[in-house]
């Protein structure tokens, strides 16, 4: 059975200063208890494939909340290091941070441990580089690491901003106008640009809330707008060849395959040609970020 336990930190130094050295190793650990300003030196140090549970608890402390993953109902383990603020960002258990999480918000960076019979099998790092990427670095006990760099995207369709188009653009436009907000140049013309971003600006700061032009749930709820998510949420796991059921049949449905359930080669192959399109690093697996603009 696999077991994941997901850790998110406040920001508490700059990223550009942070060492972001992507070596993991197998270290003693440490009884100290951490504390907000955790950082990724200290991870690396301390965290390696093969520890115990017991182990790990003992590196990052003992204060956790036990809940079931949403994202794939296995049993889980949240680490609260420190007050967690995500940005106008619903996560249920505290244990679904993503992209915009790390784009926007106060966490520096999002750690997934994944447990076989209680044992570390391997420790996944996503964070955000000094050239505004969300960098990932992924080892298991074979040794294995890979470094991707990923352009920032929006992950969520809840979060709607500069450039985004479409009847979900004109209905915040309607609303802003509505609430005495100007639109005199364009009007609600279901495009996100500098005059809207503006407006959404000016209500924020009158409705005394984060002021930042991007329209997310909070922003949202004070326009009076409930807009549906469709989005299917991430499995928690990656999917890539030789995975098999209900996931795989909705990624061949978007990428244009036959529709069977096995991740074969024409559906990596089909992945490979998703991803080249809409410039996402290209290796053939649906990951979170492959997945979140896949659905």
């Amino acid at each position: 059975m696999y077991k994941k336990i997901l850790i998110s930190t406040l920001l508490a130094t700059p990223l550009f200063a942070l060492n972001l050295d992507p070596s993991l190793t197998h270290a003693a650990t440490s009884s100290a208890q951490v504390n907000a300003n955790i950082d990724l030196e200290y991870l690396k140090k301390n965290l390696g494939a093969g520890m115990s549970k017991s182990q790990v608890k003992q590196a990052l402390g003992n204060e956790y909340t036990k809940g079931i993953n949403h994202l794939n109902s296995h049993e889980s383990w949240t680490y609260i290091i420190g007050k967690v603020e995500s940005y106008e960002f619903d996560n249920p258990n505290n244990d679904a941070v993503d992209v915009d999480g790390i784009k926007n918000g106060k966490l520096k960076y999002h750690v997934s441990i994944t447990f076989d019979n209680d044992i570390l099998e391997s420790v996944y790092i996503r964070y955000l580089d000094r050239k505004g990427k969300v960098a990932e670095y992924f080892k298991d006990d074979s040794g294995y690491l890979k470094d991707n760099g990923y352009k920032v995207r929006k992950s969520n369709s809840k979060f709607i901003d500069f450039g985004d188009r479409g009847e979900k653009v004109k209905n915040i436009q309607s609303q802003l106008m509505s609430k005495g907000f100007s639109l005199d140049r364009y009007g609600n013309d279901g495009v996100f640009g500098e005059e809207t971003e503006k407006a959404v600006r000016a209500f924020q700061k009158q409705q005394g809330i984060l002021v930042d032009g991007i329209v997310g749930p909070v922003t949202l709820k004070k326009l009076d707008i409930t807009i549906e998510n469709n989005n299917v949420a991430y499995p928690g796991d990656l999917v890539k060849k030789g995975s098999r059921g209900k996931n795989v049949e909705r990624i061949q449905q978007i990428v244009g395959v036959t529709v069977d359930g096995i991740f074969g080669p024409k559906t990596e192959a089909a992945v490979i040609k998703y991803q080249k399109n809409n410039s996402l690093s290209v290796d053939g697996i649906v990951g979170p970020i492959t997945w979140s603009k896949m659905f």
